[in-house]
């Protein structure tokens, strides 16, 4: 019974993570994160045998992880002293937390009960997210549960955005409850069931919209198409309906999402020029295939001054996780990280992935896809969902059958 509410307590937790992660204080991210380490350790403890064994079902990926890991902390060691110590540590310190978070939640994921546990709460908190936006993006903020600074000024009337300050971010959670919503719409056959879904999936889509992020609605749709390409190549007045409704909601519904893609992003902060920008700190043979440490970025950014940024350095985040990794860590260390997908992958095809648990494997997806033009990574709601759906897919002992 002890082992059940660890379980629980533990899933919870993952899906109450964004009223605490994504908000900009980080006395509330650091507290919230080891607490959830506390309770993860004491169910270790708890189950330490079974989990040990749990593990060394994984000695590919354990073994690829030991690389990297071994690699980022001679890395760090090794790294430019004009780089703050204090950078690594919090860079070192949450990769370290989110590689322990997800060994513990193969085992914790194992069981098909928890996974619907996980599934069905993290829709309606995203529900309650939702409405909790609406509220306040009618009533100017009126309701709202935690005034806090953000590192930027905004009002509650120009875009919902959840518990998140980023707009961006608190559209990649939607999106992974929206593509949940769309798979039990499609697998349900009970019409009270399928009314349900349609309107949660109604809502999830009105507020995705409304947040007017530009990547999302791009890979989101692009995912999309892709999965029914043949269906829609088919049925050509089906494709033609679901471009008229795409126009209808795209214009009716999100003017500040239309105001954005007009830019295209060659405004002065767009991700073009931070591209271009920020490819000048792969300046030498060392920055290129060692970069400047994990968690150099907030620091190096100060050695880029560009013209097409009006004489400003790069932002906080590259924009773009990929090459961020790379300047992080450069090309051997991004090597590294991909042989641990590597790794995921071999489980994958010898342990392929129950129907039900596909759900994951298509957020796993939309979060590369958006990782190519935002930072997703630094985002804890995030990674911890993407680790956790990760878990959810190569884990062995698991038999799913809704």
């Amino acid at each position: 019974m002890l082992d059940t509410y660890f379980r629980l307590t533990s899933v919870f937790l993952i899906v109450f993570s964004p009223v605490f992660f994504a908000l900009e204080t980080l006395f509330s991210q650091v507290i919230y994160f080891y607490f959830f380490i506390c309770i993860l350790i004491f169910f270790v403890l708890f189950n330490f045998e079974p989990f040990v064994k749990c593990l060394l079902m994984y000695r590919r990926l354990l073994f690829s992880l030991s690389l990297l890991i071994t690699y980022i902390l001679s890395r760090s060691y090794l790294a430019d002293s004009l780089v703050s110590i204090d950078d690594y540590i919090h860079g070192v310190l949450l990769f370290f937390l989110y590689v322990f978070v997800f060994l513990i939640l193969l085992y914790v994921l194992n069981d098909d009960f928890f996974v619907r546990v996980f599934i069905f709460s993290s829709v309606f908190f995203c529900f309650l997210s939702c409405v909790y936006s609406f509220v306040n993006y009618y009533f100017m903020g009126a309701y709202e549960i935690f005034p806090i600074n953000y590192p930027w000024t905004f009002s509650w009337q120009d875009q919902i955005r959840g518990f998140f300050s980023y707009k961006n971010h608190f559209s990649s959670y939607l999106a992974l409850h929206i593509i949940i919503v769309t798979y039990f719409l499609t697998v349900e056959f009970c019409l009270k069931f399928k009314i349900f879904y349609t309107f949660l999936l109604i809502f999830f889509i009105f507020s995705f919209l409304f947040v007017g992020s530009r990547g999302s609605f791009i890979v989101l749709l692009s995912m999309v198409i892709i999965k029914n390409y043949k269906f829609l190549f088919v049925n050509k007045t089906v494709l033609v309906l679901a471009i008229f409704f795409t126009f209808i909601l795209f214009f009716g519904t999100s003017f500040a999402l239309f105001e954005r893609f007009i830019d295209l992003g060659f405004n002065t902060n767009g991700r073009f020029v931070l591209y271009i920008s920020g490819l000048s700190l792969f300046s030498n043979s060392d920055s290129i295939l060692l970069g400047y440490g994990i968690g150099s970025f907030p620091h190096v950014i100060g050695m880029v001054k560009s013209d097409l940024l009006n004489g400003n350095a790069v932002w906080r985040h590259f924009h773009n996780d990929f090459l961020e990794v790379i300047q992080n860590l450069g090309l051997i260390g991004f090597f590294l990280v991909l042989l641990v997908l590597y790794q995921v992958y071999y489980y994958l095809k010898f342990n392929p992935v129950i129907q039900s648990a596909k759900v994951f494997l298509y957020f796993i997806i939309y979060f590369f896809l958006h990782s190519l033009i935002d930072f997703n990574y630094s985002s804890p709601v995030l990674s911890l969902y993407f680790i956790t759906s990760l878990a959810i897919i190569i884990s062995k002992d698991r038999y799913i059958d809704y």
